[in-house]
């Protein structure tokens, strides 16, 4: 698939694709998708009441939603124009987009990912509809998107990748709620209260369809932490005089290790196993203040600049172990960004999944959930076959996660961003 992955230095395959593509449409559907990312994330970061808020969003699986309503937006219509410019797509067709998003769906279906990041979407729509057939092919075709009645939870928990578009449930009966809700939760430990609040308030107004993404992530290092080495009682500083008492994993890496003092912030590089898919922590330099300003300042330019910075180096690096669960509706940030038309049943042209234009989408549910954790257990622990000689020990350089930090998950064989979030109070693995 990566015939150039060897010759990539670390960082610019994130920003210039070219390396991480197999092709020239995805290369571009990469540059529109990063560009996606950044606004998406902003916006949900100035949406967001609490500053104090862990978020986690997967831009890759909100990206293709958007996608899939272009692919049925109705040519020349209000709702494809808005489409277009909130997802970027300013220098490729619409031909372009599909055939691009099939490649990406092709990558992401492969047994690698199956370990690491499970992603489901579901397209939901109320019986009175019937997608046409058309749609429901080129779903299909470019998303590996299935038509089908609507699984039960556990058996949808076992599915890894892919999406599916449905219509065998009137969303006005009580039963839809039970479902979705169920189907939103599964493989989730967390709390989902408000999600499913949301979820039957949504309900109560009838919509002809709603748009539900889940994600579970849990990588496996290509540098195993030693579980023997993680200090129980480590501390993270949510705020310079709020401690909290983690579990803190160390070790001694050789990965690529950035700073930008413009940006006051320094960026790690943590790659899975077969460097397929890279975790990029982005640690700014102000306990307090930090935080808000590397998040203000998170346009493509300042990013690449942090980026560039990536050199290789031994690096001692401290991060917290947990769980990092969100969810809620997006609705309000695609309207912020000017998603308006599409979510307006006045005016919402997608007359090609329905063409009597009856469908308009009335939210946009997520639920996500990350873990960092060894990767290893502790009885399979082969020792730290990466650290280099100790009298190398004076070169060494120290990451250590003890505040709060921005990160991404990039994998650059699809050159798509899984996950953005920052984490401002680490959560345990399991609930106490």
């Amino acid at each position: 698939m990566l015939a150039g992955l060897s010759m990539r230095r670390w960082g610019a395959a994130l920003l210039l694709v070219s390396c991480a593509a197999s092709s020239d449409l995805l290369q571009r559907l990469s540059r529109a998708h990063f560009d996606f990312t950044l606004g998406m994330y902003t916006t949900l970061v100035n949406v967001t009441d609490d500053r104090q808020q862990n978020l986690l969003v997967s831009p890759y699986s909100v990206f293709s939603l958007l996608s899939m309503l272009f692919l049925g937006a109705g040519s020349e219509s209000l709702s494809s124009a808005q489409l277009r410019a909130v997802l970027r797509f300013h220098n490729i067709s619409y031909a372009s987009v599909q055939k691009a998003f099939k490649e990406v769906t092709q990558v992401l279906d492969q047994p690698y990912y199956w370990r690491h990041f499970r992603e489901r979407s579901l397209l939901q729509l109320s019986s009175q509809v019937a997608p046409d057939s058309i749609y429901v092919r080129a779903l299909a075709e470019y998303y590996g998107c299935m038509n089908q009645t609507y699984p039960a939870p556990a058996d949808d928990a076992a599915e890894f990748f892919g999406c599916a578009v449905n219509n065998q449930s009137e969303l006005a009966e009580p039963a839809a709620f039970e479902r979705l809700a169920a189907w939103l939760r599964a493989g989730s430990s967390g709390d989902q209260t408000d999600l499913e609040g949301a979820v039957r308030s949504a309900l109560a107004d009838r919509p002809v369809l709603l748009l539900l993404s889940r994600v579970r992530f849990h990588g496996r290092w290509l540098h195993p932490f030693d579980p023997a080495r993680t200090f129980s009682k480590g501390l993270f500083f949510s705020e310079p005089t709020q401690r909290l008492e983690v579990p803190m994993m160390t070790g001694r890496l050789r990965v690529p290790l950035g700073y930008s003092a413009d940006m006051e912030a320094r960026v790690l590089e943590l790659p899975l196993v077969s460097r397929r898919i890279s975790i990029f922590l982005l640690l700014p330099d102000d306990m307090e203040r930090g935080l808000a300003l590397l998040e203000a300042n998170l346009t493509m330019d300042n990013l690449r600049t942090l980026l560039a910075t990536l050199k290789e180096a031994v690096v001692n690096v401290k991060l917290p172990r947990f769980r990092l669960e969100d969810s809620g509706d997006l609705r309000t940030v695609l309207m912020s960004q000017g998603l308006t038309d599409v979510f307006d049943p006045r005016s919402a042209d997608l007359t090609g999944i329905d063409p009597q234009g009856r469908v308009h989408p009335g939210n946009l549910f997520y639920s996500t959930s990350l873990v960092l954790d060894e990767s290893v257990e502790a009885s399979d622990w082969m020792g730290d076959r990466m650290a280099p000689p100790t009298d190398s020990r004076i070169t060494d350089k120290y990451f250590e996660v003890d505040h709060p930090f921005v990160f991404l998950v990039w994998d650059y064989h699809s050159a798509m961003v899984l996950l953005m979030g920052r984490v401002v109070h680490p959560q345990p693995l399991y609930q106490q």
